[in-house]
């Protein structure tokens, strides 16, 4: 079951606790919601997708593995029309920072879900939306498949403390991880090369650059 999901992917189901109700946004096959059910005790778990291609997918492959009672999938752009009452996590994964924040930011109620959230894009953007809209971040992860790195936000509903430019960045809850130092020479690599971009540039911004 586990050759099912990637590094990535299992990285972010071990973010989901034992036992939970989960909604997978963005599912395509419906692999994660599978592999919570059958290997985390997940009690329920619902896919969704806004095209009928990965919906049709998903249903296919709940049928496949059995588990048509506890796994459902629904075509759904991002939460919109999705009934959160029955759940208590929310993953969205492999999409831009900002367009997980546009999903978070369109739901009708997030309150007392633990959303873990994988941006592949525009980290520090959802970093400070999230903190900026009353959310904190109550832990964070780093998954490494191949030769790049993947963070992954675990968040909720509550204030946090204000984050310094720096932990917009690389983030604060992940200090101690084992990849945290590369990905602060990961991150440092991507702005040294946008400064070299600025500084090449015959119109300098300085604002920019600073």
């Amino acid at each position: 079951m586990n050759s099912l999901l990637s590094p990535r992917l299992l990285e972010i189901a071990a973010q989901v606790e034992n036992g939970a109700s989960v909604i997978d946004v963005g599912s395509d096959h419906a692999y994660m919601p599978i592999y919570l059910v059958r290997e985390k005790g997940a009690k329920r778990a619902l896919a969704t997708d806004v095209h009928d291609g990965p919906i049709q997918r998903s249903r296919e492959n709940i049928e496949k593995f059995g588990l048509s009672g506890k796994v459902e999938a629904q075509k759904a752009d991002g939460l919109l029309g999705v009934s959160t009452e029955d759940y208590d996590t929310v993953v969205i994964a492999g999409m831009g920072g900002l367009l997980i924040w546009e999903i978070l930011s369109g739901a009708e109620n997030l309150e007392g879900l633990r959303l873990i959230l994988q941006p592949m894009t525009a980290i520090a953007e959802l970093r400070q939306a999230l903190l900026a809209h009353g959310f904190r971040i109550e832990k964070e992860s780093i998954a490494e498949e191949g030769e790049k790195l993947y963070v992954i936000l675990v968040a909720s509903v509550g204030e946090d403390t204000p984050y310094t430019e720096a932990e917009l960045l690389v983030g604060r809850k992940n200090r101690n991880h084992p990849l945290f130092a590369a990905l602060c020479q990961n991150v440092s690599g991507k702005l040294s090369k946008r400064l070299e971009g600025i500084l090449a540039g015959s119109l300098q911004n300085e604002a920019e650059i600073e």
